[in-house]
């Protein structure tokens, strides 16, 4: 395979004869993804990450909080009620474990159960357990909070419990003083007859003849009497006094305080529920700005797009808002930001050269209109100071083409901003339109007269609306409004896009030099490199790109560390020039052009 080297213009003497292989093309080489993202992440990297997407995570917090108001509004908190219940308690058991036994008995399923039953209702009991809370206030006072969807029903609900409680708590004392009795009805017989029939052997003992084994025997006998005498009377007290304690638990328990509704702000639980989903959209917005920024793959460092593009990003502007200028789309080429890189479009341009037509590309990676922008800012100053300016639009959908107001293919003079400029719209289908750059065949400049300038007639066709359709204007033998166009034209500015399946060997034939337009963290790493290894491979290194939309806290320089200076190419090689001397066309000689003040590109008047 022979070809020439990246970067080098097509039919130069260098590379005669020499065979390139694959290790030879110095297109910047095969470098993974993650070389080009070199940013760590620290806490500076976090504050730069939320206040850039600051406009998402407070959306999410808005949204969070209106959640939370809807929320509030399509099931608001139940309305709670609370009452008061005054326990009497054994005086054989300690208070505090006692209430504590009381407070569980409360929590219970019966307890609930019966509570249903009073009310009537026929709600899940799993659920109704869930409704409401216990506390014990003291060792004698237990206070119930019920809810209830309004608060007659929730006061409805806490009495209902309360009764309910203190019914439950007076069987369960009944029952139990009852199993006690009769497990006391055969005890305390049992204990009587052991205490007797301690007392007889002790009787038995005392009536032997002295000896250390009686000794012995007597002390055993009157210790063990002494436990069965307690044990009995033990068992005698209780057998007489628990009925009674049982009816004192019962009848001095009872509801202190009957149920009342707790006082409920108008506003504050709203704001609650508010500030809740506010502080819940912000905390999830925050997190998916920070992880969303940790695993793109997007570019927005200076040095990140240069790395990843093979070349410098020498201007960096805000954000330019595209879609919400009054009065048209074009109004936006006064923004200063635009402005600013119209100016580096004309510092990019070769020197001025009488012969040549100077051409530019200025290429998009994401947003057409980006690019489109500062072209026709340049396209209206170069103009407005004197030169004939051709503007190609080669973008799917012809971007230019529509903030001029122009659809439909074709070679036309159009107005922009008070100046006349010739608009190229390659038809629809043409994947690599041909431009009138590198041609093979001497032009024919039709219709063209004078000093290199349009000719009346010529530009009397565009402007009564005739339009040449189809590619014989940019076809291979260079003829047509095209080529008188480029022939007697000043500056040839192309805004273009390139796919990979394409290539951007077709922009050779538009431009000489070309120009890189991005928008910060909307481009991939692997687009941006394949965008310039496309133009290094068709000979077309980019000179530089703009980025727009940079982050304010980016302190990169966005500077290529090594490799040669490139110049521009239209100032060194034939591409896109005119001879001095050309021949005749048509039996009538052309002669060059001489450069006055009032034609230099640089010199600029709004």
């Amino acid at each position: 395979m022979t070809m020439p080297p990246a970067g080098t213009q097509p039919g130069t003497t260098d590379a005669a004869g020499r065979v390139w292989g694959r290790k030879d093309l110095k297109t910047g080489g095969d470098r993974p993804t993650g070389e080009f993202t070199l940013g760590l992440a620290s806490l500076p990297f976090v504050g730069r990450t939320l206040r850039r997407r600051a406009p998402l995570w407070l959306a999410c917090g808005l949204v969070g909080m209106v959640i939370g108001v809807g929320f509030y509004l399509k099931a608001p908190p139940p309305y709670q009620a609370q009452t008061t219940v005054l326990l009497a308690q054994p005086t054989d058991v300690d208070p505090l474990d006692a209430v504590q036994t009381d407070v569980t008995l409360a929590e219970s399923r019966g307890v609930a159960g019966v509570a249903l039953h009073k009310l009537g209702l026929a709600e899940n009991l799993n659920k109704f357990l869930t409704s409401y809370t216990i506390d014990a206030l003291t060792d004698k006072l237990v206070q119930f909070t019920v809810g209830g969807p309004t608060v007659s029903q929730a006061m409805a609900r806490a009495n209902a419990l309360g009764y309910a409680f203190l019914q439950y708590r007076d069987r369960y004392l009944n029952v139990s003083q009852h199993l006690y009795s009769v497990a006391l009805s055969a005890e305390v017989p049992a204990s009587l007859q052991r205490y007797k029939k301690v007392t007889a052997q002790l009787a038995a003992a005392t009536r032997e003849p002295a000896s250390t084994a009686r000794t012995a025997l007597v002390v055993r006998l009157t210790a063990a009497k002494i436990r069965d005498y307690k044990t009995w009377q033990g068992l005698e007290y209780d057998a007489t006094n628990d009925p009674v304690n049982t009816e004192a638990q019962v009848h001095g328990s009872y509801v202190l305080d009957p149920a009342a509704p707790v006082p409920r702000s108008r506003f504050r639980v709203p704001a609650v529920y508010g500030a809740a989903g506010l502080i819940a959209g912000l905390l999830i917005g925050m997190g998916y700005a920070v992880v969303a920024e940790l695993v793109t793959d997007r570019l927005r460092r200076r040095d990140d797009v240069a790395r990843a593009l093979g070349a410098p990003v020498r201007l960096s502007v805000g954000n330019v808002r595209t879609g919400r200028w009054p009065g048209g789309g074009l109004q936006v080429v006064r923004n200063r930001d635009v402005q600013r890189m119209a100016a580096l479009l004309r510092a990019t341009l070769p020197p001025r050269n009488p012969n040549a037509t100077a051409t530019l590309a200025v290429v998009a990676v994401d947003d057409p209109q980006l690019a489109a922008l500062p072209v026709l800012s340049l396209a209206v100053s170069a103009a407005r100071a004197g030169s004939q300016v051709i503007v190609a639009d080669l973008t799917p959908g012809a971007v230019a083409a529509k903030l001029l107001g122009i659809t439909g293919p074709g070679v036309r003079v159009v107005a922009a901003g008070g100046q006349q400029i010739a608009l190229v719209v390659p038809e629809r289908g043409a994947l690599m339109p041909t431009g009138p750059l590198h041609r093979t065949a001497e032009p024919v400049r039709a219709s063209v007269s004078g000093q290199g300038r349009m000719g009346p007639g010529w530009r009397e066709q565009f402007l009564s609306g005739e339009v040449y359709p189809g590619q014989a204007y940019y076809g291979s033998g260079y003829t047509g409004p095209l080529a008188a166009a480029f022939e007697s034209a000043d500056l040839m500015l192309t805004v273009a896009t390139l796919e990979p399946g394409l290539g951007a060997e077709h922009l050779l034939s538009w431009a000489s030099d070309a120009v890189v337009v991005l928008t910060a963290g909307h481009s991939s790493a692997t687009k941006v490199y394949a965008l310039g290894e496309m133009l290094r491979l068709a000979g077309l290194p980019p000179s530089g790109a703009i980025l727009v939309g940079a982050d304010k806290s980016d302190v990169s320089l966005g500077a290529i560390a090594s490799g040669p200076t490139r110049g521009h190419p239209s100032a060194q090689g034939p591409a896109g020039s005119r001879p001095a001397g050309r021949k005749a066309v048509g039996g009538r000689p052309t002669g060059s052009r001489s450069p006055t003040p009032e034609r230099r590109l640089g010199a600029t008047s709004r």
